[in-house]
């Protein structure tokens, strides 16, 4: 497969040598050039991770990624350069960075870097370049060097959590008790790491070693601690290792804790777990979110009688209007709109209320019955619910190529930014229906200089 990239490639070289000679100026390979065959190529090694749309794989930056992929990185460079557009460029040297870790070539990927304006793909280039030396290499020690020296104060401490979890995964764990005690001074830096540590354990089933651990590195199994346990256990679904740990912690935050568990047995429909969780919570609001969870699950299932009979159950009006509210989206989402207006009735507050009515408006106005929406629009009076619903119709015509009321919806949206979002989705929208006109219309019309910029350029990227 390489053999044959490299002979395309090569031929692809020569043509473009051979236009560039005939007529530099008239004959130009753009950053938006397809080469189709290219885009059909599979990203090798890490970099195989990040998915990339057709669009962006052109010209000159598609070439520059297939010599990357034969290790050819001299050449892949050389065509990375003519890039003209510094974003894409940035994003093209981002990619021949993850194909030269991906061989093994640090060093080359540490100088690439340094081509890169972009901060972010700066700081995730060097990240993946850490990620890599500690996951494949295990070399601690030049992980914390390259860290030191192009990390900032945040990644340096996330490089720490994973030279942790590295030697714990691997067991080496006197290794990490050691670089725990010596690299990890600042109590606010122990407890961040002390989630990885945590998390390692957990997923290996070993709760007795998190608690050796903690004893030899003198972290106290105190309230603090057990947080951060009882949050590792309940995102890796491994509660039933924590479970006798929770009753040490004070009344407020034990019910907390147990709140959060059986919520999280309620995602996973295991609710007969969630109910004996549910048994041990003193506290009635807490109690009040596991009943709203319950009622979430239901509604989103379609049974909202079902979820409805949770209101019994709550204690304050706010859940309560918070459970019609969630029972009233679901009448609305499945065409039950009387049975959400009779919802809307019930609510005691007004900004939930418009809420609500907002949601019921657009799916009237949708489905095309604009009398009963102007009937119930008129019970809005909160402007910022009223733009981000001209704003949700706007998109929504949209994406159904209808343009006749879009106007009518713009010139009613009263917040600057809402608009600015609003017209640069309109403008794009109408240069892929090939209305040129009316789409520069539009992106000229934006207020914020940086979003008028970045939507004409969108549109300019896509003639």
């Amino acid at each position: 497969m390489k053999k044959y990239l490299l002979l395309f490639l090569l031929s692809i070289t020569i043509l473009i040598f051979a236009e560039e000679k005939i007529s530099e100026k008239k004959i130009r390979i753009k950053d938006n050039q397809p080469y189709e065959m290219i885009e059909k190529l599979p990203y090798s090694g890490i970099s195989s991770t990040v998915a990339f749309s057709s669009e962006g794989q052109r010209g000159y930056y598609n070439i520059a990624l297939g010599f990357a992929q034969i290790e050819d990185f001299k050449s892949a460079l050389k065509y990375a350069k003519k890039i003209e557009k510094q974003r894409v460029k940035d994003d093209c040297y981002f990619k021949i960075v993850l194909e030269m870790i991906a061989s093994g070539l640090d060093d080359k990927a540490l100088k690439t870097v340094k081509k890169i304006k972009d901060d972010r793909n700066i700081r995730q280039s060097y990240s993946k370049i850490i990620m890599y030396i500690i996951n494949n290499n295990h070399n601690y020690e030049k992980a914390m060097r390259y860290a030191t020296k192009y990390q900032n104060e945040n990644n340096i401490k996330l490089t720490k959590g994973w030279i942790i979890g590295d030697m714990l995964k691997n067991n080496k764990v006197e290794d990490a008790i050691e670089f725990y005690k010596m690299n990890v001074p600042d109590k606010i830096e122990k407890s961040n790491i002390f989630d990885t540590v945590a998390s390692t354990y957990l997923y290996q089933n070993d709760y007795e070693g998190l608690l050796d651990f903690m004893k030899i590195t003198d972290i106290p199994l105190n309230d603090e601690y057990i947080k951060v346990i009882v949050r590792s256990a309940s995102r890796l679904k491994k509660t039933h290792l924590i479970m006798n740990i929770i009753d040490s912690l004070n009344n407020q935050e034990k019910d907390k804790e147990y709140a959060r568990i059986a919520i999280s047995f309620i995602r996973e429909y295991k609710y007969s777990k969630a109910y004996e969780i549910l048994t041990k919570i003193q506290d009635v609001e807490n109690k009040d979110r596991v009943y709203l969870q319950f009622a979430q699950n239901y509604a989103k299932d379609k049974n909202v009688n079902r979820a409805l009979s949770y209101a019994d159950s709550m204690s304050t009006f706010k859940m309560r209007d918070k459970l019609y509210s969630i029972c009233s989206r679901s009448y609305t989402k499945f065409g039950y709109i009387d049975e959400a207006i009779v919802l809307l009735k019930k609510v005691n507050d007004i900004r939930v209320k418009e809420k609500m009515t907002s949601d019921i408006a657009f799916n009237l106005f949708i489905n095309g019955e604009i009398e009963k929406y102007k009937e119930i629009i008129i019970a809005i009076s909160d402007v910022t619910i009223l733009d981000n619903l001209y704003k949700q119709i706007i998109h929504k015509l949209l994406r159904r190529n209808q343009y006749e009321q879009i106007d009518e919806c713009l010139e009613k949206i009263i917040n600057n930014n809402v608009k600015d979002d609003a017209l640069s989705a309109i403008a794009v929208s109408y240069f892929r229906s090939n209305d040129f006109e009316n789409a520069f219309k539009k992106a000229e019309r934006i207020i914020n200089e940086n979003t008028r910029n970045k939507t004409i350029e969108m549109i300019q990227e896509k003639e």
